[in-house]
């Protein structure tokens, strides 16, 4: 490998031997005290707009949403986020940790595990997008760092190097114990405190999980998911990383949804994608010149004139069609209207649950009034 193959020198050898051998490590000093300042309250009021419309108390939400609060994509809509999201420094250690001489962006996302949150259940990644290659990574950047106290992630050592692909539904109900699994069951998970100014990276399929949040204060994590330019989309269930740019199975994954992250020429940014999250029924988004300023309300993703959909109807399909490796039950809808619409149809019943954007019941009152198409098709 070349050193710009490794990210030009930027990280230690040491710390991309250690990636590579357990699947996670945590990268010193990648931020400044001034960026984590200014972007931790630009990501902050991001999350406070998407959810200005929730009002349910932690102890009445899902099981899942009483984790964290999620937000994908905030690049998109929040134009003053989206030099974090496409930080130079995070980009090369990704690819310098994945050993690959460019990444694109898969989504970034904020997860705000709230004072008293519960604990975040094992997974992986991963085996949520229709990514043909398996080498992800995910960088997570605690604003405040995180300890154990705060919910600090725990992951399973060399987990990502055993085989393991494994779908597990954290978002309904009670989840299967990952932990239990006999080929994870002997692994003993290791809780890491991130300091601030460091960013913790994960492989997509190390089996990774948080403790709670027993502070009296959030968690605020901003996090980008990247994989190596050249990967292909290898499933055919919906996801809008590759849905609006028209990826087809067995095609590169190189649309506008998913911009090359790095390497980038200095102070570049990628533009909007064409078809804003919601689909082609949207229509293009009306152009957001520069990250000076945020969006008007008049981009907003409009809705389709097809018959509603409810809540219940949609839970009901979950689970009623096997996919691709025969333990994982899971649907595919394709809904093309709101943002919270599309995420609950396409991201929770077709494997790309990790992908809530509001309240859950926030989620039900849009998706009771939300135009869905009258087809609801399954992944295979």
């Amino acid at each position: 490998m070349t050193e710009r193959e490794t990210g030009d020198g930027l990280l230690d050898e040491a710390l991309v031997q250690a990636f590579q051998r357990d699947g996670f490590v945590v990268v010193p000093d990648l931020l400044s005290a001034e960026e984590l300042d200014r972007y931790g309250a630009l990501v902050a009021a991001a999350v406070a707009a998407r959810t200005a419309a929730s009002t349910v108390p932690l102890e009445e939400k899902s099981r899942y949403e009483q984790s964290f609060i999620q937000c994908i994509n905030l690049w998109e809509d929040h134009p003053l986020v989206r030099p974090l999201t496409f930080h130079p420094k995070v980009g090369q250690a990704a690819a310098a940790l994945l050993r690959v001489p460019a990444v694109r962006l898969w989504h970034d996302q904020a997860l705000c595990k709230e004072p008293g949150g519960r604990e975040t259940d094992a997974h992986q990644d991963h085996p949520y997008w229709p990514i043909r290659e398996t080498a992800s990574i995910t960088a997570w950047i605690p604003f405040e760092g995180s300890t154990l106290a705060s919910g600090a992630m725990g992951y399973l050592p060399g987990s990502h190097a055993i085989g393991l692909r494994r779908f597990v539904n954290i978002f309904f109900g009670e989840p299967r114990d990952l932990l239990a699994d006999p080929e994870v069951a002997g692994i003993e998970t290791v809780f890491v405190e991130v300091p601030r100014g460091s960013v913790a990276f994960h492989h997509g399929l190390t089996v990774h999980l948080a403790k709670p949040n027993t502070t009296d204060g959030p968690r605020p994590v901003h996090t980008m998911i990247y994989f190596p330019d050249g990967s292909t989309r290898g499933y055919p269930h919906p996801h809008f990383s590759v849905d609006r740019s028209g990826i087809e199975v067995g095609q590169p994954i190189d649309g506008d949804a998913t911009p090359i992250a790095w390497p980038r020429p200095a102070g570049d940014l990628p533009p909007l994608p064409a078809v804003p999250i919601g689909g082609a029924a949207a229509g293009p988004r009306a152009p957001v010149s520069s990250p000076a300023a945020e969006p008007e309300p008049g981009n907003r993703v409009q809705r389709s004139a097809n018959p509603p959909m409810k809540f219940a109807d949609l839970a009901e399909e979950l689970g009623r069609v096997r996919g691709p490796s025969g333990d994982q039950e899971v649907t595919s809808c394709s809904m093309r209207s709101s943002v919270a619409a599309m995420f609950l149809a396409v991201a929770l019943a077709a494997r790309c649950a990790p992908h809530l954007v509001r309240g859950d019941s926030w989620l039900r009152s849009q998706v009771s009034r939300t135009r869905v198409p009258s087809s609801v098709g399954s992944s295979s």
